[in-house]
């Protein structure tokens, strides 16, 4: 089995399970990602660079060593994860012969939806066509994907929704609530909101940042910290700084123990564009945190309206900061129930996914 994903922190973040699974099972299991090295439960890595820029001429490269590998190891099954590392392994799988391997496809969000404007939508969706042939069985994360794959048949085969590849029990916090409170000089009644994601354009921290002043002018306490990296965070820090809100929005940089971080705040928030089904979501329901996010999808499958949080339309400030005022009025948040459904948990997820997998394989 050759198990594939654009960057090798994505199979240590979300399936060493699903490794172990298939290594306890007696297959050979080999990884393909860039910086793919002593991955757990894999017998063989590949480090195989992607380009983020789909049309960039190195990515063709990427097809032609992937095409060899497939000649040279004559895989039964390939599993592929995230949008750009699954279209070329599928392109690859094509030249070398969509009928000599059974491939899979989870769909860890598409980069489309109902309301993306149709140029772009249509891009997205022809080249998900276009691999159509390369794809024996589709898995998706969340309502809107599983309609938009029957919508535009997106699969050879079946294709089947799934609550994500599950969440692990969660680990006790490395750090007591006291302890990260002081660690940011936080006042004791500062109510205090965590968004940790890769800071991106699709992750939209700008927004907040731009939302927030409406917000303290009337909450002075409310803080905000952002936690991640990635290539839109020094914009995010100048605009910080230009709007004068460096002690009101904290960037601590990418943060290994987020959950000392939920174990200290009141909030969790997430502006982004579009999701699959959002780990960082349903760690912070895990936690017992409530959540504000963005209508979009990925958000509205996890998020009910008034009983584990709020959601509001897409880069709408005001109904943003008219949520976090409903927040911060004691009386309803009081009857905020945060949870994370048992469908979610690892526990659960694996062994549904795993039959959905040996459907295929039989």
């Amino acid at each position: 089995m050759l198990y594939v994903a654009s960057r090798a922190s994505h199979i240590r973040n979300f399936h060493l399970p699903y490794l172990k699974y298939y290594h306890d099972e007696g297959w050979t299991i080999h990884v393909l990602a860039e910086g793919a090295k002593n991955i757990a439960w894999s017998d063989r890595c590949f480090d195989i660079p992607f380009e983020k820029k789909l049309t960039s001429w190195k990515n063709w490269r990427t097809i032609g060593q992937i095409y060899r590998l497939l000649q040279a190891e004559k895989y039964q099954v390939i599993s592929v994860h995230t949008t750009l590392a699954a279209f070329l392994t599928r392109i690859a799988v094509r030249f070398y012969g969509a009928n000599n391997v059974k491939t899979i496809n989870t769909s860890h969000g598409y980069l489309f939806s109902a309301k993306t404007p149709p140029i772009k939508r249509t891009f997205y969706v022809a080249a998900e066509k276009l691999c159509r042939p390369a794809t024996q069985l589709l898995l998706v994360m969340n309502e809107e994907d599983y309609r938009l794959a029957q919508r535009y048949n997106l699969s050879a085969g079946t294709i089947a929704l799934i609550p994500g590849m599950g969440l692990p029990e969660q680990a006790k916090p490395a750090a007591s609530a006291q302890t990260i409170r002081e660690k940011f000089h936080f006042q004791e009644n500062d109510v205090v909101a965590v968004y940790g994601a890769e800071f991106s354009k699709r992750k939209n921290q700008q927004f907040l940042i731009n939302a927030l002043p409406a917000v303290i002018q009337k909450y002075p306490q409310f803080k905000l910290i952002l936690a991640g990296t990635g290539e839109e965070w020094e914009h995010c820090r100048r605009l910080i700084v230009q709007k004068q809100l460096t002690q009101n929005i904290l960037l601590p940089g990418h943060v290994d123990d987020m959950i000392s971080l939920f174990g200290m705040a009141q909030l969790a928030i997430s502006s982004s564009k579009s999701e699959g089904l959002p780990f960082n979501i349903m760690e912070a329901l895990q936690a017992g945190l409530p959540v504000l996010a963005s209508r979009v999808k990925g958000h509205v499958d996890l998020i009910e309206e008034g009983k584990n949080g709020y959601l509001f339309d897409l880069d709408n400030e005001t109904e943003f900061c008219a949520k976090v005022s409903l927040f911060l009025q004691k009386k309803t948040s009081l009857h905020l129930s945060p949870r994370l459904p048992e469908k979610y948990w690892l526990e659960h997820a694996l062994p549904f996914i795993t039959q959905i997998h040996q459907e295929l394989l039989m």
